[in-house]
């Protein structure tokens, strides 16, 4: 079994906008930004929002994202600032990013087995 690196994943996604890639970086890491907009955001419809317009975000920024030596430390930092504009007075939350790009994060996720601290589950 090939394992691809975050880096490989992020490269073929600029390189050849390759869907499959997208959904590897989805199904590896939507576990950590859930996660972590739950603990900032609270409320789940916010929650579920910011994974969204993480996701957009990498898939946009792909091209920029392949300078990064390390992933995670861009994923948790563009959680936080998400979940922050979410949580911010007068915000009406950030479905408007994910509508305006069409995304769907289950599109890139149908059928995968995702593994969290509370167990396992097919989305």
């Amino acid at each position: 079994m090939d394992i691809q690196t975050d880096q490989q994943l992020l490269r073929d996604s600029a390189g050849s906008h390759s869907e499959a890639a997208v959904a590897g970086l989805v199904r590896r890491h939507i576990d950590l930004v859930h996660s972590t907009a739950r603990r900032m955001a609270g409320d789940s419809h916010p929650v579920e929002d910011v994974t969204q317009s993480v996701f957009v975000a990498l898939a946009q920024g792909a091209p920029q994202l392949t300078r990064h030596p390390v992933l995670s430390g861009w994923r948790h930092r563009t959680t936080q600032n998400f979940a922050a504009n979410a949580r911010g007075p007068g915000l009406q939350g950030l479905g408007w990013l994910a509508a305006d790009c069409r995304l769907e994060i289950s599109d890139f996720t149908k059928g995968a087995t995702v593994a969290g601290r509370d167990g396992q589950r097919t989305v």
